[in-house]
């Protein structure tokens, strides 16, 4: 077996980081996606009851466009409650560190920047 160079190791690292986040993408598009569908049962209900005007309030509905993946100048509208939003966000950050950890334990614990 050849041993790798620091250079084919950081090489290896820097491929490693963009799988990583080409699934965190995809799997965010998918839970906010899953999201939106209850987001949208919720703003009908709102909408029914009362309209909230406070933009902090945790059940005031935002809206954002977003780029869908593996395709070019298509976007999709996104909405959700600011609560949804930060449930959304969290969930994200939690797979993203979870998908870290594990790959720093298979390659032996050491950061990505110091080249070990």
């Amino acid at each position: 077996m050849k041993k790798f160079s620091a250079l084919s190791k950081g090489i290896v690292n820097k491929a490693v980081i963009l799988v990583v986040v080409g699934a965190l993408s995809s799997t965010a598009g998918a839970t906010q996606l899953n999201v939106t569908n209850e987001a949208d049962k919720s703003t009908e209900e709102l909408a029914e009851t009362e309209k909230i005007t406070d933009r902090r309030h945790p059940e005031f509905v935002r809206c954002r466009t977003e780029s869908i993946i593996g395709k070019l100048a298509s976007k999709r509208k996104v909405c959700m409650t600011n609560k949804q939003w930060v449930d959304a966000r969290k969930s994200g950050n939690r797979l993203a560190n979870d998908m870290i950890g594990s790959i720093q334990t298979m390659s032996g614990g050491g950061s990505f920047t110091d080249g070990k």
